[in-house]
């Protein structure tokens, strides 16, 4: 028995398989027809949505090629040393010597004041107004490199107080700051990015969610909620003319021998004596009392109060099945079918169970009634 039930099992699964598979390709293929059906909605959803990814997938890729352009530039580290109008070039080669015989610095590198001159002529515009100078205005400059072990604020600070202290030197520059402020910015920019990374997420979340909450309610009709079974005897006692189904249709209002629906085609009213209302297992209780029904107590376990014909506190309407206490299918049948004779002018109907219960209560003193011993 054990291997049949394994084979069994065995030859189940694989069309198990090919069903869930099968059931992804149709929803798959249904989902592109609707997309063909309807091409400037969707495609303006799909341009929205790839809008608010790609955004910050751009910016992200700005501050990053940012970075990496400018990852050197972290250790080009210079120390512009400025000399005395009095230097002269020989003086000025003379202490780049010195100074390259330090352990912490890399390079020192001799820029004349002629030198500094001319470039400054050519870059700046102003060769008129200095040509109009007595003489040159500009200092010879020695550039220095540190170490690559000599690069931290702390140490480049000492090596900037070290430089100053020698003779003939006017003012030592460290050329990085600009540096710095712009890698400030970058991390701006860059946060900004997260936080725009971020709205746009849940900007995309909402669209989504928005999307299919709309495919959801222009499609509802094809949701079925109820029971294959029950929608073919509907279906059939529709077809044999002995009722009439309305689809997509929902109640609006009760009138005075009347019924309001809503309808995908507008409101209809259609005469009505007669309202079997299906609230589940648990109906909410507000409901029931905004219908003028009362309850037997405050308590949310409490049943509406009912007469033997299961009428409530208010006139015309019944309560039968586990709102009014009984949850069995079997009594729920009875109860219906008594309402339904109370209702077709049978008043002198008895409950189904109450032959039942007067033989099992024969036997007790007192000859009371079934009625009399429940009360």
């Amino acid at each position: 028995m054990a291997r049949r039930g394994a084979s069994v099992a065995q030859t189940r699964s694989p069309g198990r398989l090919r069903q869930y598979f099968g059931h992804h390709v149709q929803t798959f293929v249904a989902s592109l027809g609707r997309l063909w059906r309807q091409p400037f909605s969707s495609f303006m959803t799909v341009l929205v949505i790839g809008m608010a990814l790609a955004l910050p997938a751009i910016l992200h890729l700005v501050v990053h090629n940012a970075r990496s352009a400018t990852g050197e530039w972290d250790s080009a580290v210079d120390l512009s040393v400025y000399l005395n109008l009095g230097q002269t070039t020989d003086q000025a080669n003379a202490l780049a010597t010195r100074l390259r015989s330090r352990t912490d610095v890399a390079e020192a590198r001799v820029i004349d004041a002629e030198t500094a001159l001319s470039d400054f002529r050519a870059s700046s515009g102003f060769g008129d107004a200095l040509d109009a100078l007595d003489g040159n205005p500009l200092p010879a400059t020695i550039v220095v490199t540190p170490a690559p072990d000599q690069r931290g604020d702390q140490q480049l600070s000492a090596l900037a107080d070290a430089l100053s202290a020698f003779e003939g030197v006017e003012l030592v520059q460290l050329d990085t700051e600009w540096v710095k402020r712009f890698h400030a910015l970058l991390e701006v920019v860059r946060r900004g990015t997260l936080l725009a990374g971020l709205l746009l997420a849940c900007a995309v979340l909402v669209i989504v969610g928005n999307t299919i909450r709309m495919d959801i309610l222009n499609r509802r009709a094809e949701f079925s909620r109820a029971k294959a079974a029950n929608v073919a005897l509907l279906e059939e006692a529709e077809a044999n003319g002995r009722i009439s189904v309305r689809r997509e249709t929902n109640p609006a209002e009760v009138k005075d021998g009347e019924l309001v629906l809503e309808t995908r085609d507008g409101t209809e009213t259609i005469k009505c004596d007669r309202i079997i209302a299906r609230t589940g297992s648990q109906a909410p209780r507000k409901f029931v009392e905004a219908c003028g029904i009362d309850f037997t107590s405050e308590d949310r376990a409490a049943f509406p109060q009912l007469s033997p014909s299961f009428e409530t506190t208010q006139a015309g309407v019944h309560v039968i099945g586990a709102l009014a206490g009984y949850p069995l299918i079997k009594h729920c049948m009875n109860q219906g079918y008594d309402v339904i004779e109370f209702l077709n002018g049978n008043t002198d109907l008895k409950p189904a169970d109450e032959p039942i219960l007067a033989e099992k209560f024969a036997a007790l003193p007192g000859n009371r009634s079934v009625e009399e011993w429940l009360e």
